[in-house]
This record gives C-alpha cells, structure tokens and sequence, in this order.
C-alpha cells in the first residue's frame, strides 16, 4: 500500500469511529501544507465537536517520534542523511 492510501484508509478509520474522533488537525494541515509524506502525533479525542481532554492510543514522546521516524526510515529503505524530521520542539526526537 502507498503512503498516500495509507493516510487515506487512517482517515476512514477516523471518520468511521464512532462517537469519540481523533485530533491530529495541527499535523495533519502542516503535513499537506508542506507536502510531507507523514505526520505523527498524539491523538486528542473529540466527543460531540470538542476536544474531552484525553489522548487516544499511546502517548507520543521523544522516544516514540524518534521510534517512529527510525521505522518509517528503514521501511522505505532510506538511509539517515536522507531523512528529515521537523518537532515542535516539547518532545522532539533525540
């Protein structure tokens, strides 16, 4: 499956669920908006249009962004210097 199938069959998950929705509103815009193949980041559940204060799924530090970065890298078989990663600066990967 393609990256941009995969971000499309996330997005109906997303909007198959059911009362509860993900918030990634941020990443995702700055994702398309730059032409980023990827965005990853904790997800803020949405009941009834607003955001309930809780995270869905686990936790996204500095560990898991760098984690993440690390496997989608060697996925796409890619080595180091050919990957760059932009963070919000809280929990950037190390």
């Amino acid at each position: 499956m393609g990256r941009k199938a995969a971000r499309r069959g996330e997005a109906q998950r997303r909007e198959d669920a059911p009362r509860v929705r993900r918030f990634t509103y941020f990443t995702d815009r700055v994702r398309d908006k730059l032409g980023f193949d990827y965005a990853y980041s904790n997800n803020l559940d949405i009941e009834d249009a607003k955001l309930v204060g809780t995270v869905s799924g686990p936790l996204v530090d500095a560990g898991g962004k760098a984690a993440h970065v690390v496997r989608i890298r060697k996925e796409l078989g890619l080595a180091r210097w050919r990957v760059i990663a932009i963070g919000d600066g809280a929990t950037t990967c190390r």
